[in-house]
C-alpha cells in the first residue's frame, strides 16, 4: 500500500495526532496537545489557545473535533472543557471550564453526550443565535457511572460510540454498556452488555460494520466480533497485539492500528499486516491513536511519535 505523511516539517503543529475529522466542506481537522490543526490539502492552519483572545480555543490540548447533526463544531479538550466553534466567524465558546472532556457524540434524540472521567454529561442544545457573536443556551445534566471501571491515569483515551442507529454505548476498563435514555424523565440507564474476563489497561475502542452491523473490538489482545448490539457470544477473528484505534472503512475493511497496522477484509475472513515501503513512514505509524477514512476513501492515521 502506498502511504504519504504529514509531519511538522509541513506545518502540522504537533507530531502527537489524537483525532481526525472531516468538515463538511471537505477541511480535514487534526487534534494535537499544541493545538487544532485546520488542513485544506495544501496548508495548515492551527488554533491555540491565547490568553489575550477570550475567543481562542480553551486549551491547547485538543481531543475531538466532532460536527453534529445540525453541521455545529465542537472541540473537546483534555484540561479545559468544550469548545462550540463557530467555524464562519473564528470564534470558540466556551463550557465546563476547567473539566476534562474525555469524548463527545450524539444520540438519536440529538442530545449531546459528553464523557469527563466517571460522569457522563447530557447536552441539550436549546438555541443558537446570532450571527457576529452567538448566544448559545444548553440545558445539562450530570450523571455519574459508578459500576463502571474507568482509567483515571490515561493521557487520553475515548470510550463512547453509536451505532448506525444512533444507540450510544461505553466501553469501560471492564465491561461494554449501552445507555439507555428516557426521553420521559431526560435520564440515563447504564445496561451492562458483555463483562471482561480482566480489566483492560485503557477502554477498548469498538467499531461497527455499517453494512452486517456487527461489532468489533480488540479486547485481552483478540480481535473479537459481535454478531448483534446484544454484545453476546463473541468470535475470536485474530489474535493481535494491543492497539487503541480500530475502523471498518467502506471497502468492508477493519484497520486495526497496532505496530505494525494489521488489515481484516470481513468479506473473505483474511487478515494482514501492513508494511510501508518507506522505512521512516514505518517508523511514524508505531502507535496509532486515530483512524479515519475521508469521503474520498482515503485513509488518514494519527500516532504518537516515539
Amino acid at each position: 500500500m502506498n502511504f504519504e505523511k504529514l509531519t511538522i516539517n509541513d506545518g502540522l503543529s504537533q507530531g502527537f495526532v489524537y483525532n481526525i475529522a472531516q468538515d463538511d466542506k471537505g477541511f480535514m481537522w487534526f487534534c494535537t496537545p499544541d493545538g487544532l490543526n485546520r488542513y485544506d490539502g495544501y496548508h495548515f492552519k492551527v488554533y491555540r489557545h491565547d490568553d489575550a483572545d477570550s475567543f481562542s480555543v480553551s486549551s491547547n490540548l485538543v481531543t475531538k473535533f466532532f460536527i453534529d447533526a445540525h453541521k455545529n463544531a465542537w472541540v473537546t479538550t483534555n484540561d479545559n472543557g468544550l469548545n462550540y466553534f463557530d467555524i464562519p466567524h473564528q470564534r470558540f465558546y466556551h463550557f465546563f471550564r476547567g473539566l476534562t472532556i474525555n469524548d463527545i457524540v450524539e444520540d438519536k434524540y440529538q442530545n449531546l453526550i459528553v464523557a469527563s472521567g466517571e460522569e457522563i454529561i447530557l447536552c441539550k442544545i436549546k438555541n443558537i443565535e446570532g450571527v457576529q457573536f452567538k448566544k448559545i443556551s444548553l440545558d445539562t445534566a450530570t450523571f455519574k457511572f459508578q459500576n463502571a471501571v474507568i482509567s483515571r491515569g490515561a493521557y487520553i483515551y475515548y470510550h463512547l460510540f453509536t451505532d448506525t442507529y444512533k444507540n450510544v454505548y461505553l466501553t469501560s476498563q471492564d465491561a461494554i454498556f449501552k445507555l439507555v435514555y428516557d426521553e420521559k424523565t431526560s435520564r440515563f440507564t447504564a445496561a451492562r452488555l458483555y463483562s471482561f474476563s480482566e480489566t483492560e489497561a485503557i477502554e477498548p475502542q469498538v467499531a461497527e460494520n455499517r453494512v452486517t452491523h456487527e461489532f468489533y473490538a480488540c479486547i485481552r489482545g483478540r480481535l473479537l466480533e459481535f454478531t448483534d448490539s446484544n454484545f453476546r457470544q463473541p468470535v475470536i477473528i485474530a489474535t493481535l497485539p494491543y492497539a487503541r484505534a480500530v475502523l471498518i472503512d467502506s471497502k468492508q475493511r477493519l484497520w486495526y492500528g497496532a505496530s505494525p497496522v494489521w488489515v481484516a477484509n470481513l468479506t473473505t475472513g483474511s487478515v494482514i499486516s501492513v508494511l510501508p515501503k518507506s522505512l521512516e513512514i514505518g517508523n511514524l505509524l508505531n502507535a496509532v491513536y486515530a483512524c479515519f477514512e475521508d469521503r474520498s476513501g482515503n485513509i488518514w492515521m494519527g500516532d504518537a511519535p516515539k
